[in-house]
């Protein structure tokens, strides 16, 4: 098993898993050494769909996604963040049809190798990478700006506000 840590952040109008959602979780217990699972609206039968060794955190709706990502960080801080050579931030919202594929493709070498990784740029207003799956290095996620970043984040409860704040990059960035 690797030692790859996977934040999930949930969320789902009447609080529910979706069933690929559950077999992505599932399935993705074979990869990861720990998988978080962040969510601001899940029924707690809903959990009993999942392997008992997901971590489930639920919290309130606040803060979209990057408000999730900072919950499990801060949960990996206190407990062993630093055990860990990638961290993936991912959210439930897009549908896995090949888990094993998908898996294998984001945790192949080449996309490993950075220490940074977005799977999106988008151009949407700013220029922003989409934060639905990041792959973060250890020498990133362990860096003292990158930890009180999340530390210091604030809930925003306004789309464009987030990206704006936490998605948007300088050109000189990309």
């Amino acid at each position: 098993m690797s030692n790859k840590a996977l934040i999930l952040a949930h969320y789902h109008e009447k609080g529910i898993l979706r069933n690929d959602t559950v077999k992505f979780i599932n399935s993705a217990k074979n990869f990861f050494k720990e998988i978080i699972l962040v969510s601001t609206n899940l029924k707690k039968k809903e959990i009993f769909k999942i392997d008992k060794s997901i971590k489930v955190i639920i919290r309130p709706n606040i803060g979209y996604d990057f408000y999730s990502y900072r919950a499990g960080i801060i949960y990996l801080l206190k407990n062993k963040l630093n055990f860990f050579k990638k961290l993936y931030l991912m959210n439930t919202s897009f549908l896995c049809l090949d888990v094993k594929k998908f898996l294998k493709n984001i945790l192949s070498s080449t996309v490993n190798n950075n220490d940074f990784t977005g799977i999106t740029k988008s151009y949407e207003i700013y220029e922003h990478i989409q934060s639905y799956l990041l792959i973060i290095d250890k020498k990133v996620f362990l860096n003292f700006d990158f930890i009180n970043w999340f530390k210091k984040m604030k809930p925003i409860n306004r789309r464009q506000k987030v990206i704006e704040k936490y998605e948007k990059i300088g050109r000189a960035h990309v």
